[in-house]
């Protein structure tokens, strides 16, 4: 351990009040008249006691000193979860070991990233001889990434508590801020039929399109005749249906812009942390599906990962995109579609996860339809609630006004682009923060049904 400063405490100013409130007495007694004798006996007393109090304080004080400057003897070790959830409390374990033969009191405080919130600042702790202590403290992480406790400081008193010091222990702990999967996990996914219509297509399923053989079963009410299986109908002497699947082994990758768009919040959230969360649900039940999934992000951080299957899969994932954070720089679409095509030449679904503005149009559009040439492309647009509130507010005065119109043009442009996406044979989702984790598993769920991959 490191000793950072040593300073007097309490004690001390009182130790140090007796031999100068002695030197008071004294100073008063100088003011008597000589005549009187007692007066001149207690000045030479006190004169005495005020030497040897004098000396006593300085012997005690340089002792303690002594004591003080001393290394504690502490040694420290911290166990945590490796892995910590964006907003989520999780608990922090300190151990401390010590070679005290008498109970001490020290006060620590956890030297944390300031991306993570302590629930307690200082740690009170009082050490019993021989024995092993532990205290326990909760954080919670504000951002996604590595999140650092770069040590700790602890506040240890002297034998006589004369002074205290402050040492400098320089044990760390790096801990891994993963989206808040617990959370998205929980969303209820409504993807039926009618949903298709969201995406401006119509559904035109053909005869074993789409869906692949799983098993024979008993039939039941609401099969098709199509599922039929009439041979096994007539070797049972019952009705058989055909159950079927979604079809497996399908690829899928996630293109994620980290540009500077992503950097906008909504719910104490960033668009990126909401694009991740919606990457790790979509990841999450794409790999359950049985279909392949990658990743490339795009923007200031660029980063491949190729398509894979298996339900460990999704851990390489969270590892490959848990500390990616929004950049200050424009995206650059076009430059974004022409590594992906580079980097995957097999037909596959890539869901596009983006936020735009009509400025952007220029090198979105171009982009996608690159990626249309070789993949089933699914855009999903994060929409600001801003825009909708903007709509809701009363208009009561002229800047109101010319801010509602915007909003009104803004809107109709953004549309306008979204029938030249459909129109291109692009699915598109338009979807405020909080709903996009929904809307993109909805989308590729009905994508995967309808049988256009």
């Amino acid at each position: 351990m490191k000793r950072i400063v040593v300073k007097p405490d309490k004690r001390l100013l009182w130790l140090l009040s007796v031999p100068l409130g002695i030197a008071v007495v004294q100073s008063l007694l100088l003011m008597a008249p000589q005549t009187v004798d007692w007066a001149a006996s207690l000045q030479a007393l006190l004169g005495d006691v005020w030497l040897f109090v004098l000396v006593v304080a300085a012997v005690v004080i340089g002792v303690d000193y002594a004591n003080a400057i001393k290394q504690p003897g502490l040694s420290f070790s911290r166990q945590s979860k490796d892995i910590l959830s964006l907003h989520r409390w999780s608990p922090v374990t300190l151990t401390i070991r010590h070679n005290h033969s008498s109970p001490q009191h020290i006060i620590i405080r956890e030297l944390v990233a300031p991306s993570l919130e302590v629930s307690e600042f200082n740690l009170d702790c009082h050490l019993k001889p021989a024995l092993t202590t532990t205290l326990e403290y909760k954080v919670r992480p504000a951002q996604r990434g590595d999140a650092i406790i770069g040590g700790l400081e602890v506040l240890h008193h002297s034998a006589f508590k004369l002074w205290h010091a402050v040492w400098r222990d320089d044990t760390a702990t790096t801990l891994k801020v993963y989206p808040d999967f617990e959370a998205i996990n929980g969303y209820n996914l409504l993807a039926t039929d009618n949903h298709i219509s969201q995406f401006g297509i119509k559904r035109t399923q053909k005869r074993g399109e789409g869906m692949e053989f799983h098993q024979l079963r008993e039939y039941q009410r609401g099969d098709t005749s199509r599922q039929i299986d009439w041979k096994a109908t007539a070797r049972k002497q019952k009705i058989i249906s055909r159950d079927y699947q979604d079809e497996r082994d399908q690829q899928i990758i996630v293109l994620l812009d980290n540009g500077r768009r992503m950097r906008s919040e909504d719910d104490g959230l960033g668009h990126l942390d909401h694009a991740v969360n919606a990457m790790s649900l979509l990841s999450h039940i794409a790999l359950k599906q049985g279909d392949a999934v990658g990743l490339m992000s795009f923007g200031i951080d660029q980063r491949w990962l190729p398509c894979n299957k298996g339900s460990a899969h999704i851990n390489t994932i969270l590892n490959h995109v848990y500390d990616l954070q929004p950049g200050v720089h424009a995206t650059d679409y076009s430059g974004a579609a022409q590594t992906l095509l580079k980097m995957q030449r097999k037909r596959s679904l890539v869901i596009l996860i983006t936020n735009t503005r009509d400025e952007d149009v220029d090198d979105l559009l171009p982009a996608i339809k690159l990626i249309g040439k070789n993949h089933l492309v699914l855009l999903a647009n994060i929409r600001e609630p801003i825009l909708q509130k903007t709509l809701d507010e009363p208009v009561t005065n002229i800047d109101e006004v010319y801010r509602y119109c915007g909003t009104i043009d803004y809107l109709n442009r953004r549309q306008q682009v979204r029938r030249q996406l459909t129109d291109a044979g692009v699915f598109v989702v338009d979807a405020h923060p909080q709903n996009l984790a929904i809307e993109v598993c909805n989308g590729y769920l009905e994508i995967k049904r309808s049988g256009y991959l």
